[in-house]
């Protein structure tokens, strides 16, 4: 038996061969045990986030203008959970024009359009921070999300972060 071996290399470690049929078993089992979890997450986070109605939620209506308002909805029991949507009178009924969603630890940014379709920014910040950032987002920036529904062009604001349009 040659020895392939130069005198100043290490020897090749030893290999251990399994049964064909039980490697085949362990890697089937390693690559699904690797792929649902992903292919779960990958679904989660394509999925379009439809909030459910809060449950035991308190509410409060800020008046902006006559024509626009923000309502703000929290959850009595998670403190993690609310809705605040900017609302505009439009054709003598509210419609909601941009909202911020936080609910089953799921936290998203929606701007909505008049033809239905919508633009939905998954958020991976603290709920208790967009809360803040969304208050402040209406209080602010109500002007511009306004033009931009009404005139059906994008506010400079759809324009900071990217989205995918629904």
């Amino acid at each position: 038996m040659k020895n392939k071996t130069k005198p100043d290399e290490e020897a090749p470690a030893p290999r251990i061969i399994f049964d064909a049929e039980e490697v085949t078993k362990k890697a089937v089992a390693e690559i699904l045990a690797c792929a649902e979890p992903e292919v779960e997450e990958k679904e989660k986070d394509t999925a379009i986030f439809e909030p459910e109605a809060l449950g035991d939620a308190i509410g409060a209506v800020v008046q902006l203008a006559d024509c626009c308002r923000v309502l703000i909805n929290e959850s009595t029991t998670n403190a993690d959970e609310f809705h605040i949507k900017l609302e505009a009178y439009i054709y003598e009924s509210w419609t909601t024009i941009a909202a911020y969603y936080s609910q089953n630890n799921r936290i998203a940014r929606v701007m909505y359009r008049t033809d239905g379709r919508r633009k939905q920014i998954d958020m991976q910040l603290p709920a208790s921070v967009v809360k803040e950032m969304a208050e402040e987002d209406f209080m602010h920036n109500w002007e511009r999300h306004y033009r931009g529904y009404m005139m059906q062009q994008p506010s400079s604001i759809w324009l900071e972060f990217p989205a995918r349009t629904i």
